[in-house]
């Protein structure tokens, strides 16, 4: 997914949360769609308002998922994850 549609992406996620602001899901997705335009601050911001209002599906996914390799390195993210990606045991898979 390119630049652009990242951010296209990132605008209607926005709009959608204006409907749906307890949505963990969408708060994911935004994380991801940050990551891809290498904005780790962002990334991680949406990352733990997606970890701290969602339910442990959100955490596990994230712990698997190719798309927060720009985050993976950072203490915040691991403290999420520690229950689920061992830090020897990278599972990262598709994203959403």
């Amino acid at each position: 997914q390119g630049y652009q549609e990242s951010e296209k992406s990132i605008e209607l996620y926005e709009e959608v949360l204006e409907q749906q602001p307890n949505n963990p899901w969408i708060y994911y997705n935004l994380s991801c769609a940050y990551g891809r335009m290498n904005d780790a601050d962002k990334s991680l911001e949406n990352f733990k308002k997606a970890a701290t209002i969602g339910d442990k599906a959100v955490i596990e996914k994230a712990s698997k998922d190719s798309a927060f390799q720009l985050i993976s390195d950072r203490e915040e993210f691991k403290m999420f994850v520690k229950d689920y990606a061992p830090e020897s045991d990278h599972h990262y898979g598709p994203s959403v």
